[in-house]
């Protein structure tokens, strides 16, 4: 599933909705009812800060990057940056946080 990914290292460890995925919109440190505009910025300035870090010096800072570069934020673009996906995604995030979500 798209919408399932495990949980990057301990700077995102916060996002982690249950064992096994990561809310989006805190990854890229938007509100939940952010414009495209506002969404393809944060991706941009993500995968710019990803891209300069991939060879990071520090082994678990660098795998931090990899994994932000290579499949958290092109799964935030192919979800987020497309309205039918992404309403699917936030009905998604209702039913994880809805506390009669089973």
């Amino acid at each position: 599933c798209l919408f399932m990914a495990s949980h990057l290292s301990e700077k995102t460890h916060s996002l982690e909705l249950d064992r096994d995925s990561v809310n989006l919109y805190q990854l890229l440190q938007v509100p939940t009812d952010a414009d495209t505009r506002e969404l393809q910025q944060r991706i941009q300035q993500f995968y710019l800060e990803a891209q300069q870090n991939l060879d990071h010096r520090n082994a678990k800072k660098r795998l931090h990057f990899q994994q932000m570069y290579e499949i958290y934020l092109p799964q935030a673009r192919h979800i987020l940056l497309h309205p039918e996906r992404r309403a699917d995604y936030d009905r998604f995030l209702r039913a994880l946080e809805s506390p009669t979500a089973t």
